[in-house]
């Protein structure tokens, strides 16, 4: 998480860090940068993650650093490979925002680097707390895409509505809702 304070109320009143069969790590800072900062250091070929989730774009400000060309290029180096060296694992984008339409930019990542996608709307279900939300899960791990639960989950995006962001170029104004 990029918030200290987050991680201390993780852990001061919830248990779920503690109590997890896995040994969850909670690294502080930008995700991309430490990604970044992790490939350099120790050479590897990436985490082997299973999922990746973006979740910081429903606020005013968008980290469009964490859309972009170069962005993807990192995560897919970071995902879990087949057996083939294919990426097999999903990166989950929460594209909610009330004045940005988020999905042109994620199916331009998705046309250009071969990857299926699912946009997964979820409705209100009430309360007053409870809001919707729209994820779009990205992957090419077809096995997986497949499952009824995740192809009937939602629809693949339109991938003629595209707008490719770059660590160079960003635009806001074509999106907007």
């Amino acid at each position: 998480d990029i918030d200290p304070k987050v991680v201390k109320v993780a852990r001061t009143y919830f248990t779920y860090l503690d109590k997890s069969p896995g040994k969850p790590e909670v690294i502080l800072g930008d995700a991309r940068i430490s990604m970044e900062r992790q490939l350099a250091t120790d050479g590897k070929s990436g985490e082997n993650y299973d999922a990746i989730i973006l979740d910081a774009f429903s606020g005013d400000a968008i980290p469009a650093h964490l859309l972009t060309d170069e962005s993807f290029a990192l995560y897919e180096k970071h995902l879990r490979k087949d057996a083939d060296g294919e990426p097999a694992g999903v990166i989950a984008v929460h594209i909610s925002n009330r004045y940005i339409d988020l999905e042109p930019v994620v199916a331009a990542l998705a046309k250009k680097y071969g990857y299926q996608t699912i946009n997964v709307h979820k409705d209100e279900e009430g309360g007053s707390f409870d809001t919707g939300s729209d994820w779009v899960l990205v992957s090419k791990n077809k096995e997986f895409m497949s499952k009824p639960d995740v192809a009937g989950a939602g629809e693949p995006l339109d991938m003629n509505k595209t707008l490719l962001w770059t660590d160079q170029f960003t635009a806001i104004f074509p999106i907007l809702k």
